[in-house]
């Protein structure tokens, strides 16, 4: 399938290039030139490279957050409602995203994106009940989720141990016993419900509640890849857009680097999870410098 496979290439580098257009034009940062052009590279050598290498749907998801955000900001209703639809084309990386998302529209009485997401999904789950009676029943059979955990060569024949971009498995890697492990990742879970309840009620940007939503969701996800960090280039500009906003550069500078070492050094793909962590850091520290600042609602 080699021309289908190209034409995905092409269609990956048409909404990249598209996507970080309109990220700048929504931020209105960082200015048209060498710094746009910086920051471009840096997003496409952390985010963009990994994606097209495992050819995945991650520069997809990256444009539907970003069209998603500039209908909000139009008010186009309807059409932000499509693209939360939209965004769950992969539940595993955008649930949560898209998840909170809702609870804020709903939080601000914006109820029609959420309506029209609902529609159309029970829709689509409708429309293929007809078309493919029975669909759901490999999810009920014994050890569906098998390949999330375990590398697969054809039914029950097991070649490895599959390892994630997450926090479990990077403290496997850091040799955390498990059951200190699992109380890590329930503080983790904890932490993130307490961030998501306050930006939920208090936050009155659309782009902050997006950027802490990506960050509460690959914290705290069970299943995600490096190749699946595609949409994190939101909370990176947003990030250092906010800290240059402030004028202190030093500090994120040093986190947006240490953040791109990543790819040089890590070894098991669960070393990626350092790229969450960097990124956690950079937004919050980014936030405090500008706590009585909103960048472009």
């Amino acid at each position: 399938y080699q021309a289908a496979r190209a034409v995905w290439m092409v269609i990956n580098l048409f909404l990249w290039i598209v996507g970080l257009i309109r990220l700048r034009n929504l931020l209105d940062w960082p200015r048209k030139g060498w710094r746009t052009w910086s920051m471009n590279l840096l997003a496409t050598y952390i985010f963009a490279w990994s994606t097209w290498k495992f050819e995945q749907t991650g520069i997809l998801l990256f444009a539907i957050t970003v069209e998603t955000v500039i209908a909000y900001r139009k008010r186009r209703w309807n059409l932000m409602g499509i693209f939360l639809a939209a965004a769950l084309i992969k539940p595993n990386i955008m649930l949560i995203p898209v998840g909170i998302l809702c609870l804020w529209l709903m939080r601000n009485k914006v109820y029609r994106p959420v309506i029209l997401m609902t529609v159309l999904l029970a829709g689509l789950v409708l429309l293929t009940t007809i078309l493919t009676p029975g669909w759901y029943q490999p999810l009920l059979q014994p050890n569906f989720g098998q390949g999330l955990t375990e590398v697969l060569d054809g039914p029950d024949k097991t070649t490895g141990i599959r390892l994630n971009t997450t926090l479990l498995d990077w403290l496997k890697i850091l040799k955390v016993p498990p059951n200190i492990a699992l109380i890590i990742y329930g503080v983790a879970i904890a932490v993130s419900l307490f961030v998501v309840g306050k930006v939920v009620w208090k936050s009155q940007s659309i782009l902050e509640v997006t950027v802490i939503a990506l960050l509460v969701n690959f914290a705290i996800t069970p299943y995600a890849l490096q190749y699946d960090f595609a949409p994190m280039t939101v909370p990176l500009f947003w990030g250092a857009a906010l800290a240059a906003h402030a004028g202190s550069v030093k500090i994120p500078t040093l986190l947006i680097a240490f953040i791109a070492s990543v790819l040089i050094w890590e070894r098991p793909i669960s070393d990626g999870y350092w790229i969450v962590i960097g990124l956690c850091a950079l937004v919050f520290w980014s936030i405090r410098l500008n706590k009585d600042i909103q960048l472009n609602g």
